[in-house]
């Protein structure tokens, strides 16, 4: 993307904006289609003051955002919530722009709601028909364009790049040199950073929920609660809840990671189920309908698939192959060709 300084005639100002005005400082951008947009600094022609929550212990997050009507009235003016009990819960961090004060660049007025208290700082910028509202910050280099949408209570910062049709919301983070683009959900506690990249239908949200390293989440996968790291990937219409998946590892297909971890090249895909803190690592793949469960290991360059199970602290390594209806538990390790027929035979207790 090229940029260059101009100036140019400054775009109209609603009446009743009393939130901003445009100076004379502008920027021509070009997006990845060609496309120029001129961008304009803006200054804060009003003080405006934005609240974030800081969670100590617990969550109430959405007892205190069916609240945010009566934020006056809520807060005493160290950031503290008025009701006792929330008092050693629940820490504000209050942010304020000053009258006078500089903000970033965006295209038109409609890229930042003037009704509500969101903000675009340093020299981030916002164009095309993406906007930000509600209680949200824009800011260092951070881009949102496309029909991007940033509100509630997140935030877009770094180098990150928010466009397309993608929605970053609640008390979520966008930071980083991460891109977030499709019609991706980024919501709840998550944090997408480093390079990751989030594109496609995807979404990802819950709390203590990151994606991070050079992961990828894409397509129509769900990731919530989770970490996903390194040079992971989540794909098709898995779903990734309450896990870790990291190093190169890949999840996708209708594939289910459920409190569990998969790392190292593991491959989890077709209608797999890995839950119940189970761990899938090294070579290893569980594909088809198979089910790796309650604590049970597979790992090296060891194969789970059609309709076998492998669970209660059971395990499968080296080339073990575990397939057609085999069933594994009761902490008994195997080895070789499992099938239905030899499961009980070569199976064995490590």
């Amino acid at each position: 993307m090229t940029e260059k300084t101009k100036n140019r005639e400054l775009p109209k100002i609603s009446e009743d904006n009393d939130k901003f005005e445009f100076t004379g400082e502008s920027k021509t951008v070009v997006d990845k289609n060609g496309k120029e947009h001129t961008l304009y600094r803006i200054r804060a022609t009003e003080d405006i003051t934005l609240v974030r929550f800081i969670i100590k212990e617990g969550s109430i997050l959405h007892e205190i955002m069916d609240e945010l009507d009566a934020i006056g009235r809520l807060f005493d003016p160290d950031g503290w919530l008025w009701r006792p009990e929330d008092r050693s819960r629940i820490v504000t961090r209050v942010i304020h722009v000053r009258k006078g004060e500089l903000g970033g660049f965006i295209e038109k007025e409609e890229n930042l709601d003037y009704k509500s208290n969101a903000w675009i700082f340093d020299n981030a910028m916002v164009y095309d028909d993406a906007r930000v509202t509600g209680e949200a910050i824009v800011s260092k280099r951070a881009e949102v364009s496309g029909k991007a949408q940033v509100y509630g209570f997140a935030e877009v910062s770094d180098n990150a790049v928010v466009g397309e049709d993608a929605q970053v919301y609640d008390h979520s983070k966008v930071y980083g040199n991460a891109v977030v683009t499709g019609n991706v959900w980024v919501y709840d506690d998550a944090q997408v950073c480093g390079n990751a990249k989030v594109g496609g239908n995807a979404k990802v949200g819950g709390e203590d929920t990151r994606v991070y390293g050079n992961a990828v989440v894409t397509d129509n996968a769900l990731v919530f609660g989770s970490e996903v790291c390194g040079h992971a990937k989540i794909a098709g219409y898995a779903k990734v809840g309450e896990s870790k998946v990291c190093d190169d590892a890949q999840v996708y297909g209708n594939a289910i990671v459920d409190y569990s971890r998969v790392s190292g090249k593991a491959q989890v895909y077709g209608n797999a189920i890995v839950s119940s803190w189970a761990r899938v690592s090294g070579n290893a793949q569980v594909f088809g309908d198979a089910i790796v469960s309650e604590d049970a290991q597979v790992y090296d360059d060891a194969q789970v698939c059609g309709n076998a199970r492998v669970y209660g602290y059971a395990g499968a390594h080296d080339q073990t192959k575990v397939h057609g209806k085999a069933v594994i538990t009761d902490g008994t390790w195997t080895y070789g060709d499992i099938t239905e027929e030899n499961c009980v035979k070569k199976a064995k207790r490590p």
